[in-house]
């Protein structure tokens, strides 16, 4: 609770203590490292529970930096009796222009990573392998390129932006992932065995193991499990689609039977 109350005031001297237009973005780029961070960091087991956090890590972080800058804003009005003389300052033009376009350019990677992810919940479990990545890579390029070169303003340099953060996870889950998932099983333990959707059945090739077309969040969060077995012992395993990595599940609880661990390879030769 003290760690909390210390972490409030701070985000609420950012936002008070720094001219309104330091503030503001000093309050966008809270609200992006949070969007990231409920974007990318792996969520305990039961996902309600860490989408709650975040969901309200970043409501009080809005809400008390709203507050700050409200107050600044508030007692220049007080001060000058005018908004003219609270604008920014010729020598500061610069910089403001800086980190605009540096926290566009953020928005953009989150931009592109939220659409990813959320094409990678509606392709799971789809067939074709490589050709569906880079069928998303092509259009992704695509259509950013067209809203691109149809919008206007800071649009225009947005959207494309986006399409290449989409462009190079669609490649990259395509090439490197299923050398990932792979690599991963192997180091946890001398025995394991691999499971895929609701059925656990075995990966039969690479393209089952590709970032796109991956089971996942069915059951929640990932339906890719792994049991190895070494000498600590027999451990369950779940794939993080945000993390890229193998986490702890807890204990199974259904019906389907869970595979034996072996030391033959994961795939069929």
């Amino acid at each position: 609770m003290f760690s909390a109350i210390i972490y409030a005031v701070l985000i609420f001297l950012l936002g008070v203590l720094p001219p309104a237009r330091w503030g503001l973005r000093i309050a966008a780029l809270i609200v992006l490292a949070l969007a990231f961070m409920a974007l990318l960091s792996p969520t305990p087991y039961d996902p309600d529970w860490g989408y709650d956090v975040v969901r309200a890590a970043l409501f009080w972080a809005v809400a008390i930096g709203g507050l700050g800058i409200l107050l600044r804003v508030l007692a220049n009005l007080a001060k000058y009796n005018t908004g003219a003389r609270i604008a920014t300052h010729p020598e500061e033009r610069a910089a403001l222009a800086v980190v605009d376009a540096a926290l566009w350019l953020i928005f953009a990677g989150w931009l592109g990573c939220a659409v990813f992810w959320s094409a990678a919940v509606g392709l799971q479990g789809v067939r074709g392998g490589l050709g569906v990545h880079l069928a998303f890579s092509g259009m992704a390029m695509a259509v950013g390129l067209a809203i691109g070169v149809a919008a206007r303003g800071l649009w225009r340099f947005v959207v494309p932006a986006a399409a290449v953060v989409m462009a190079l996870l669609s490649l990259d889950g395509g090439l490197r992932y299923p050398g990932l998932i792979l690599e991963s099983a192997m180091r946890l333990g001398p025995e394991r065995c691999l499971m895929l959707g609701d059925d656990l059945h075995p990966p039969q090739s690479r393209a089952d193991l590709m970032a796109l077309t991956l089971a996942k969040n069915a059951r929640g969060p990932s339906d890719v499990l792994l049991l190895a077995r070494s000498e600590h012992g027999t451990q369950l395993y779940r794939w993080s689609f945000s993390a890229r990595s193998f986490v702890h599940a807890p204990a199974y609880v259904y019906d389907t039977p869970l595979c034996t661990p072996k030391s033959a390879p994961i795939l069929p030769d």
